[in-house]
């Protein structure tokens, strides 16, 4: 059965800061076409048709040592640029868009 309508296209976004070296070009395969945006893309993310992104890449992990030598933890977030896709992530999945997490 041959799908009627065009392929849904996938955002892949934020892969870049988790580390992986994101292809330039679009990857079209048989079902459907993924787009690799960076992290710091301009684009938005409401016209996908999913949405893959990797955890933590919107945070920060600091370890530091005080004067007595003891460890101490921190974590700081990207709070404008998380809102900012947050709310692109919540106006998909209002238009029918399947955000996906990984």
């Amino acid at each position: 059965m041959k799908n009627a309508g065009p392929k849904p296209t996938i955002y892949a976004y934020g892969f870049d800061k988790a580390g992986f070296t994101i292809p330039s070009e679009t990857i079209e395969g048989k079902n459907h076409i993924i787009r690799f945006l960076g992290y710091a893309a301009e684009e938005s993310l409401e016209p996908a048709d999913g949405i893959i992104m990797p955890s933590g890449i919107f945070e920060e992990l600091h370890s530091d040592r005080d004067y007595m030598q003891y460890s101490h933890r921190s974590v700081t977030y990207d709070h404008d640029h998380l809102a900012r896709r947050e709310k692109q992530v919540f106006q998909n999945y209002k238009r029918g868009g399947g955000p996906l997490a990984c």
